[in-house]
């Protein structure tokens, strides 16, 4: 019942009893807290005003130190004034330390020092003034004594003499500072003058002097040891407190720390100690002031923790009285009211644990029956309130809806003026300020609470302009602009009024903005104007500015110079330039401004005063990124290019004169070493032999030489370039080997090679350069060593996915090269051996040459030599991997050994470690070094069989017991060529290669035939004896060949005869080489036949002349038998032969006299075939001709003839008809093919 009694409670005053009793303990405790809060300041201002009478005490001893110093300059000036009383016993020269650049006096411990830059001699130290200077010794040591803080007293003359008296003569430092001005002092600043703090020897000073006369440079000056004098202050000072020394400079000479600020506000009075307080005064007639700094919490660090055992104590003693009064009162006081609620709250009967006294009992049924009637008067109350609280919350809502849309609108329209960066205000109409934005706050340097209400006269007096143009608004009811000067800035201002809804002036509204940086932006521009207008117009280069409609906006004087013109007002760009000048620079101006680009670059000779120029046009486009004008620059390069084409014209020179002495020079080398060439097949004495083989050898060299100057002179005119094609490293290496091994064996030196196993079996880069690079180094690794060995090789030194680094070196066992010597070594004309008794020939191109052309690739030529130990070229070269067009898997080829090496894993290639388990279909077995013993006789017979062809790699020759058996075995002799023979498989299967080295069963090479023996070629060539040179070349090829000495009549001898191949000179008269060709192109029948350019111009213009010229290829003189042969094994078919001269010899029983009756013969024999083939024949008559031809050709050795009537016997006979005409037309052909040729025999 009670429980329920205290929840009905919650609704009547009495829930407010405890609400009460807390909120009267808080204010207690609030008062407690301000009580001692203001305690807490009171105390602070007692600490305060300590401090600041010890700051005071600090400023009178600092006051009294200055003054100490100031008696003692004034006792050093005075003491100076006065003449002397007494003489020096003892000369003051005397010792005197003179060094270089300085000298040293000592004049006694107690007597100073004498010190100065410079010479002693010519300083007259008699003087009665420095005599004087020096008896201020006694003054000086007085000084000392007085003041602990001093560490040095000099007197410093104007010309850098120092007499100087120091506490401390162990360390010179102090003194070299003094003497060489390192206490620099501030000027003009007060009467004595102070120094910057120095450390010298790990100690700070700082110094104070005097001058003697403010028109003399001579002064006395007293250095100060910092800390000493720091001692002063701190041994007097609060610990809390930050003591600095400054000078006017506000200059910390005291100790290191930084000061707070070079300025000090004034210490304020409400709160002095907040944030810290800055002690500090500034006394003129001084040179030093006192700071002293302290902290907010040194000055409430012991305060604030008494204050809180005080605060502490008092918070006891409220707790303590508060809570058993609170239990008296609700003994007392609110339980009697808690039963008297319960009693009206519940009906009579009800039973409660608190028994209402009887005297009690009618006053509480009256107070109840009060409460009911009261509950009722309550209830119609409510709901009378209710419906009016209803009304009035309509209203009150559409009240909040008006007043929350006035504040937005408000807000909005304070955020839009905050938001503006010009300043503005408005005023009512007695000129008081009733609102403003952010930006005028800042501009007035105050806040508005400061200024609203208030005329500018009252907060800003400098705003008299803005109240004269506020006049003016209010008078005539408009607006005004004017532009004012406010604290040096400029501001564009508008003041305009504004009127209320019954047009009466309410106030004006004023706008300031800020236009100093445009102005002084604008002022700038029109400077940089100026200046670029007078850069351009005095430019050494000429400068044009054209619209975009081509009319001329600028012209400087360099461009009136460069084109020849006058400046004229509204003159069009086309007036500038000559008309075809003009055209060029109008397909420039549009092509600028279609594709929208930056540069364009124009060359152009203008007319008058012969010029070259060098335009440059920019197109200069707006923010939008459309063209505005162009800019022309104009640089005259006449100069320039006429040096360029002078040297142009030399580099021409040199080309022709290397050309023409290239012709010349070849021309009777051609005959020269032909003839030997033709002598030596008829000379059979030893001694003849030996003399021919000089004059061969003699040529060879020059021509060597010959094209060492040709290759240079190429390499020097950049005619060179890169032609990439397929390098086999095997054959690459081996075409080394062989070329070199004739050398080497011939001095007896040991030549081997060696190829990294890892490098891939076909590389692409230039062949032909890498031949020549690796041919001349290996000739003179050759030529230079007498005995050893000469060795080259090939290594890997990067490997990546498409690319290999591979480093070609040649080393030797020669003479070696002196380290002095091997710079010049690739210089070009320079051996290191130019004596005139030097044992070794050459011109000294080919490691020039060598050195160029390996650039020219991408390397470096590198050399590592030490005399007469040898030496060593090498270069690194990037070399792209060719990949294999068919993979090694579908070759099914197979390794057989112990492992399988990692080139041949790359590939794709399988490894066999036991021979019975080749694998089926297997075309290529790969036999490693040591396992050819394992493969027993009966399955290498078996494997003959099937076909399968062995590669074996070994460093020794193929076992002889093996030979018989191995009948398809390729060798190859160099374990380091395991991926050679990868290289040749790949080769041979597309065909570019004939078959490996292969051992017949007799043990001996199988060597292929010569296809093109018995071919017949056309030699044209108006020099009788290289016509006859280059017939009896081709004789010994075994080539038929046919002469001529003109081009004149070339189609028709082409034509009657038919050649497989046509070698022709160049330069014949009548109709040159060129011009045959070209005749010879334009005949369909013989157009096809091959021709080759016989040529003494190894010009690479010339040369490419003839690869674009209706020639298959040029062969440069001297003519040899191996270009010869490569020429004839390349455009030679494989076929019959036209004609065999050794087999017609032979029938005729080796008579040359003979052959030649029967070749008369038949050439006659050929005239009546002819005639006969063009009469009308029966199938019998044709084919007993035929035969007759066949008989005749096969038995004088035309074997094409032969093969033809042959051809066309056997189809007569089976057809009984001429099914075939062209077989008749084919044997016409061969028959005028013969003809010729005899009669031309």
């Amino acid at each position: 019942m009670m429980m329920h009694t205290e929840e009905q409670l919650s609704t009547s005053p009495l829930q407010f009893y405890r609400r009460a009793f807390w909120v009267a303990l808080t204010i207690t405790i609030m008062l407690a807290a301000t009580l001692t809060l203001h305690l807490y300041n009171l105390k602070l201002q007692q600490t305060f005003t300590q401090f600041e009478t010890h700051y005071q005490r600090l400023n009178s001893q600092l006051d009294k130190t200055i003054t100490a110093i100031d008696n003692i300059f004034l006792a050093v000036n005075v003491s100076l004034e006065q003449p002397l009383s007494y003489e020096f016993t003892r000369p003051v020269l005397s010792p005197v330390v003179q060094r270089s650049n300085y000298f040293y006096q000592s004049l006694g411990k107690s007597s100073g020092e004498l010190v100065g830059y410079g010479s002693l001699q010519g300083v007259d130290l008699s003087l009665p003034y420095w005599r004087r200077v020096m008896a201020l010794g006694g003054v000086f040591n007085t000084s000392l004594a007085l003041l602990e803080p001093l560490e040095a007293i000099a007197y410093v003359s104007e010309s850098g003499l120092v007499y100087v008296q120091r506490r401390n003569h162990q360390h010179s430092e102090l003194l070299s500072q003094i003497v060489s001005g390192g206490f620099k002092q501030n000027t003009d600043l007060s009467r004595l003058m102070t120094s910057q703090r120095i450390e010298v020897a790990g100690k700070s000073y700082f110094a104070l002097s005097n001058k003697r006369i403010s028109s003399s440079g001579d002064h006395t000056l007293m250095v100060f040891d910092a800390q000493k004098f720091q001692t002063l202050f701190y041994d007097k000072s609060l610990p809390e407190a930050q003591i600095y020394l400054t000078d006017k400079l506000n200059r910390n000479l005291i100790n290191s720390a930084a000061l707070i600020a070079s300025s000090y506000p004034e210490i304020g009075e409400l709160a002095p100690w907040h944030d810290g307080v800055t002690f500090y005064k500034s006394v003129d007639s001084r040179p030093l002031d006192l700071v002293m700094t302290v902290s907010e919490q040194g000055f409430s660090h012991a305060i604030i923790y008494s204050l809180g055992l005080e605060f502490s104590f008092i918070l006891l003693f409220i707790f303590a009285t508060y809570f058993p009064l609170h239990w008296l009162c609700e003994q007392i006081f609110v339980r009697p009211l808690k039963e008297l609620f319960s009693f009206i709250q519940n009906p009579e009967n009800t039973q409660n644990n608190y028994i209402v006294p009887k005297l009690w009992l009618d006053e509480f049924k009256q107070v109840k029956a009060i409460h009911k009637h009261r509950e009722q008067l309550f209830a119609r109350v409510k709901d009378d309130h209710q419906a009016l609280s209803d009304q009035l919350l309509q209203k009150q809502q559409y009240l909040e809806l008006a007043g929350q849309d006035k504040e937005r609108q408000g807000a909005v329209l304070k955020g839009v003026l905050d938001a503006v960066p010009d300043a503005i205000y408005y005023k009512n109409s007695d000129g008081a300020l009733i609102g403003c934005n952010r930006a005028f706050e800042r501009l007035v340097k105050a806040g508005k609470v400061h200024f609203l209400g208030k005329d500018f006269k009252d907060f800003a007096p400098h705003f008299c302009e803005m109240s004269h143009i506020e006049t003016k608004v209010r008078s005539q009811h408009k607006p005004f602009t004017q532009q004012i000067n406010l604290d040096n800035n400029s501001y564009h201002t508008t003041v305009a009024p504004f009127f209320s809804e019954q047009h009466g002036v309410m106030g004006c509204v004023g706008v300031l903005r800020d236009i100093t940086a445009h102005q002084q932006a604008l002022q700038l521009l029109q400077v940089s104007e100026s200046n670029f207008k007078s850069a351009i117009e005095y430019a050494p280069n000429g400068v044009v500015l054209v619209k975009v409609d081509g009319s001329v906006m600028m012209l400087n004087k360099a461009a009136e110079q460069y084109l020849g013109c006058e400046k004229r007002p509204g003159q069009h760009v086309s007036t500038l330039f000559g008309h075809e000048n003009y055209q060029q620079m109008a397909q420039v101006l549009e092509h600028l401004t279609k594709q929208k680009l930056r540069v364009e670059k124009l060359s152009l000779t203008q007319s008058g005063v012969y010029r070259f120029l060098d335009l440059r046009v920019s197109l200069v486009c707006d923010s939008d990124k459309m063209p505005k004008y162009f800019v022309i620059h104009i640089q005259d390069v006449t100069e320039i290019t006429t040096a360029r084409l002078e040297a142009e014209r030399a580099t021409l020179a040199k080309s022709r004169f290397i050309a023409n002495l290239s012709h010349e020079i070849r021309t009777p080398l051609n005959v020269i070493m032909g003839l030997v060439e033709m002598v030596k097949q008829s000379v059979t004495e030893r001694h003849q032999q030996t003399r021919l083989e000089t004059v061969t050898h003699a040529a060879q060299t020059l021509l060597d030489m010959l094209n060492d100057i040709l290759d240079f002179a190429k390499v020097e005119s950049h005619e060179v370039s890169i032609k990439n094609q397929d390098i086999g490293v095997s054959q690459f290496c081996e075409n080394l080997f062989e070329l070199i091994e004739p050398l080497a064996k011939k001095k007896g030196l040991d030549i081997s090679f060696k190829v990294d196993d890892a490098i891939w079996p076909c590389l692409l880069g230039d062949k032909q350069k890498l031949t020549q690079i690796m041919l001349n180094l290996l000739n003179n690794a050759v030529k230079y060593t007498t005995h050893g060995a000469v060795s080259f090789s090939l290594s890997l030194d990067k490997n990546e996915t498409e690319i290999q680094q591979i480093r070609f070196s040649v080393k030797d066992t020669g003479i070696g090269i002196k380290e002095s010597d091997q710079g010049k070594l690739f210089d070009a004309f320079t051996q290191v051996d130019d004596s005139l008794s030097r044992e070794h020939e050459g011109i000294g191109l080919g490691l020039a040459i060598v050195k160029h052309e390996v650039e020219l690739l991408g390397g470096t030529i590198g050399l590592k030599s030490e005399l007469g130990k040898g030496s060593e070229f090498f270069f690194s070269l990037s070399l792209c991997k060719q990949h294999f067009a068919t993979p090694f898997e579908q070759l099914s080829c197979v390794y057989f050994g112990d492992y399988l090496p990692k080139l041949m894993q790359e590939l794709g290639i399988s490894l066999v470690r036991d021979i019975s388990s080749l694998p089926e279909g297997t075309k290529h077995l790969i036999v490693a070094n040591g396992q050819l013993a394992e493969l027993s006789g009966q399955f290498l017979t078996d494997s003959l069989r099937s076909d399968i062809e062995f590669i074996y790699v070994s460093d020794s020759e193929l076992p002889i017991e093996h030979n018989d058996l191995l009948a398809m075995t390729t060798v190859c002799e160099n374990q380091a060529y395991l991926q050679s023979c990868l290289a040749y498989i790949w080769e041979r299967e597309k065909g570019n290669l004939p078959a490996l080295k292969t051992q017949s069963q007799s043990g001996l090479a199988v060597q292929s035939n010569c296809w093109y023996r018995g071919a017949l070629c056309l030699v044209v060539d108006d020099n009788e004896v290289n016509l006859e040179i280059t017939k009896n070349m081709l004789q010994q090829l075994g080539v038929n060949t046919v002469t001529s000495h003109t081009a004149k009549d070339i189609c028709e001898i082409v034509d009657k005869l038919r050649p497989e191949l046509i070698f022709m000179d160049i330069h014949m008269p009548e109709v040159d080489g060129f011009q045959a060709a070209e005749l010879l192109s334009q005949c369909d029948s013989i157009s096809h036949i091959p021709i080759f350019a016989l040529t003494a111009n190894t010009e690479i213009a010339h040369q490419q002349e003839y690869l674009h010229s209706s020639m298959h290829g040029y062969i440069n003189k001297p003519v040899t038998l191996e270009v010869l042969e490569s020429v004839l094994i390349k455009h030679v078919k494989p076929q019959r032969k036209f004609f065999d001269e050794a087999f017609a010899l032979q029938q005729m029983m080796d008579e040359p006299s003979f052959l030649d009756n029967m070749m008369s013969k038949f050439a006659e024999m050929c005239e009546k075939y002819l005639q006969q083939l063009e009469t009308d024949f029966v199938v019998k008559e044709l084919i007993l001709l035929a035969h007759s031809i066949k008989g005749a050709s096969a038995g004088l050795g035309f074997e094409q003839l032969a093969e033809s009537a042959k051809q066309l016997e056997l189809h007569l006979k089976q057809e009984q008809k001429i099914a075939n005409p062209e077989l008749v037309v084919e044997l016409k052909t061969q028959l005028l093919k013969v003809r010729a040729f005899l009669n031309k025999r």
